[in-house]
């Protein structure tokens, strides 16, 4: 899928890889354990940078962008679980690495919600 990111067209590529543990995930959120949720996301941070070096690097992505969330779900929950997932990225790539990430990260998106 493209998209047109301040007037340039770029590349869009969703990333998800279901688990048992997301499951449990979604059963807390049904179940409305903010606590649990909120508590999840560092190992789901963890899990998806995990993710994100075996599957994308080397890939030439610039961007990475969260989906942002209806505003309702997000008045309802109290936090965005798109932008917990990603908020460290750049740390950890850093950390791994030892230099600054080719890619941005923009949470402009997230004050685009519907």
């Amino acid at each position: 899928m493209e998209y047109t990111y301040l007037k340039t067209k770029v590349k869009v590529i969703a990333m998800s890889e279901l688990t048992a543990l997301q499951n449990a995930y979604i059963e807390a959120e049904k179940n409305n354990q903010e606590w649990l949720m909120q508590s999840m996301a560092k190992v789901f941070e963890d899990l998806l940078f995990q993710a994100f070096l075996r599957h994308y690097t080397g890939s030439g992505i610039d961007l990475i962008m969260p989906v942002p969330l209806n505003k309702k779900k997000l008045r309802e929950r109290g936090f965005n679980q798109a932008f917990l997932l990603i908020r460290n990225f750049a740390t950890y790539y850093q950390k791994k690495f030892g230099q600054t990430p080719l890619w941005k990260i923009d949470i402009t998106s997230l004050d685009r919600a519907a």
